[in-house]
């Protein structure tokens, strides 16, 4: 045995000795109890290999009906909402913000759940956290935000999803890593650096009207305070502060303002009235769910019985709900086969007492030798 082996084998002993020996002590003070179940529960989800079940949908919601935390994070450091928005399970997601869970809550690695979404290309996932309002300029400890995710996968509809919904090129570019704009020219993606470039331009021209609105908006109340000062009359006063609105108003015209304010608002609407269908067409489903899992009850006779049924095919794209036979318990029904021959028997035996006898013939002799063997006299 070498060096190697044995360290290998001693470290994994030691690690199994640790874990007994933390699941002693959490037996002992009670700490499961304390735990976060529903963490665990999609830590558990995120690693199985089969596709979610019915089942596995009604055991988080249930864990959401008891109470547990959303936003904690699991034994990986990864809160529950980045499993679901890594995978793309949009039912999840919506689960969790409906019951009061953070859209920008992060990971030990500071990814979101947005970022989950960009680095496994999960559009649909992504465009209803866009619309929920997530923030799309977090960067991740591995130097990566969602823009830089949509250049490295080079999908030109992630990017411009992010672009049209604010996310910001002069964020991104503020950092020591690769920005989304060395990606695209690493790639030679001229599509993608093209719009990159346009949205950075905007951002800066609305940056440098911002800042000239600001220093005149300054200038124009340091000459309102000089022309009180110096008791000049009302009139003068008055027009600086018209210019001065007129000014706040050239940043951001009122049209467009009411435009985005409209835009908001509508967007809100859309938010608000899919909440409300989803969370119905979930209540329908669960009771429907519910109801199928209970037996059939039928009160017709004043007996309730008890009866499962199952879906079958009738025809091609038909299916009836149909009765199951009853469930035989194996060693009653040998119970009863055997009290059922019994009885057979002891009828039997009754019947062949109470018959009366049978009389007999009376026996004939037997042939002598002499009537086979004939002999003359």
């Amino acid at each position: 045995m070498t060096d190697g082996s044995y360290d290998d084998e001693a470290r994994q002993l030691a690690k199994w000795k640790r874990r007994i020996a933390e699941n002693k002590y959490i037996r002992e003070r009670g700490l499961l109890e304390q735990s976060n179940l529903l963490s665990y529960a999609m830590h558990k989800l995120s690693h199985q290999r089969v596709p979610l079940s019915l089942s596995d949908r009604f055991t988080i919601w249930r864990l959401l009906q008891r109470g547990y935390d959303v936003n904690e994070r699991d034994d990986s450091g990864v809160p529950p909402i980045v499993h679901a928005a890594a995978h793309g399970w949009l039912f999840f997601v919506h689960m969790f913000l409906n019951y009061d869970g953070d859209i920008n809550v992060t990971s030990t690695i500071q990814e979101t759940a947005v970022c989950a979404a960009c680095r496994r290309q999960r559009s649909a996932l992504l465009r209803y956290l866009v619309l929920r309002g997530a923030d799309l300029d977090v960067c991740d400890k591995s130097g990566f935000s969602c823009l830089r995710w949509a250049t490295k996968h080079q999908d030109v509809g992630m990017l411009k999803l992010l672009l049209r919904y604010g996310a910001s090129v002069t964020k991104d570019c503020g950092t020591s890593q690769n920005s989304a704009m060395d990606w695209a020219r690493d790639y030679q993606n001229d599509a993608m650096l093209a719009l990159l470039e346009r949205a950075l331009l905007k951002e800066k021209k609305a940056t440098l009207a911002m800042l000239e609105a600001k220093g005149s908006t300054k200038t124009i109340r340091k000459r309102a305070k000089e022309a009180a000062t110096t008791e000049v009359a009302p009139e003068i006063v008055v027009k600086t502060l018209c210019a001065e609105e007129r000014l706040e108003d050239t940043a951001l015209s009122v049209r467009e303002r009411r435009a985005r304010v409209r835009r908001d608002q509508q967007q809100r609407d859309r938010i608000e009235a899919h909440e409300r269908h989803a969370k119905a067409a979930f209540q329908a489903r669960t009771q429907a769910v519910i109801q199928s899992l209970r037996p059939v009850e039928h009160h017709s006779t004043g007996v309730i019985v008890a009866m499962e049924t199952e879906w079958r095919k009738v025809k091609s794209m038909h299916w009836q709900l149909c009765p199951l036979p009853p469930k035989v318990d194996t060693q009653t029904q040998a119970f009863v086969d055997l009290k059922r021959i019994q009885d057979l028997a002891c009828a039997a035996s009754d019947d062949i007492l109470d018959d009366p006898p049978t009389p007999r013939l009376p026996r004939q002799k037997a042939p002598s030798m002499a009537f086979y063997c004939p002999t003359s006299k």
